[in-house]
């Protein structure tokens, strides 16, 4: 019966360097997969910095999905047209269509078609409509916005930013500024009662 060939140690040395390679390549294919599914379930991607700090990309995926700032260390500026978040770091946020804000000050822009519902959380927040093709029906007192085929839902806003066209912003209780920024605006603090009927471009407010 013949004897194993013993192996060299050059012959040994490139047979483990072939299998740590094989290894490599399986490893980040692994990692690879997985990023896909995250970003598939739209689950936030850290690329820079601690936890609540440092620049992310995130991604949405198909459906509705929501992104939230609840536990920023900051106020946030959220543009979702413009697929960009800053304040809590600076945050590529891509098929998103609901926002949750975070303790502090905040502002939402909206993607201006489809549907989406908002979450403004403490501080004083606001919602800007400035952006939209056409213009906005919003009420604070029912959470509800519509413009054209959007069909949206707010909560926890405080302040409204409309768009040129005519408006009309109906605030509820808790202390809001309804800002007209153009158009024969049809503004109303709260329970109806008018506060500003026009604006002209400028920046009319609304004070409950």
């Amino acid at each position: 019966m013949d004897r194993p060939r013993v192996l060299s140690k050059a012959e040994a040395r490139s047979i483990f360097c072939v299998l740590g390679h094989m290894r490599t390549r399986l490893e980040r294919r692994r990692k690879r997969l997985a990023r896909f599914h995250r970003e598939r379930q739209g689950i936030k991607i850290r690329r820079h910095g601690r936890r609540g700090r440092g620049n992310n990309r995130l991604f949405g995926g198909g459906g509705t999905n929501t992104v939230s700032y609840a536990g920023a260390s900051a106020g946030v500026i959220v543009g979702l047209g413009a697929d960009m978040a800053t304040g809590d770091g600076t945050d590529t946020v891509t098929g998103f269509t609901n926002v949750i804000g975070s303790a502090l000050d905040d502002t939402v822009a909206p993607f201006p078609f489809g549907s989406f519902a908002l979450t403004g959380g403490g501080g004083v927040d606001t919602v800007d409509f400035s952006h939209f093709p056409a213009k906005v029906t919003v009420d604070f007192g029912t959470g509800s916005v519509t413009s054209g085929g959007t069909s949206a839902t707010v909560s926890g806003f405080e302040d409204v930013r409309d768009t040129p066209f005519a408006d009309a912003l109906t605030g509820d209780a808790s202390g809001n500024r309804l800002a007209g920024l153009g158009g024969n605006d049809n503004i109303n603090a709260v329970d109806g009662i008018p506060a500003t009927t026009r604006s002209t471009g400028g920046r009319h407010l609304g004070h409950l």
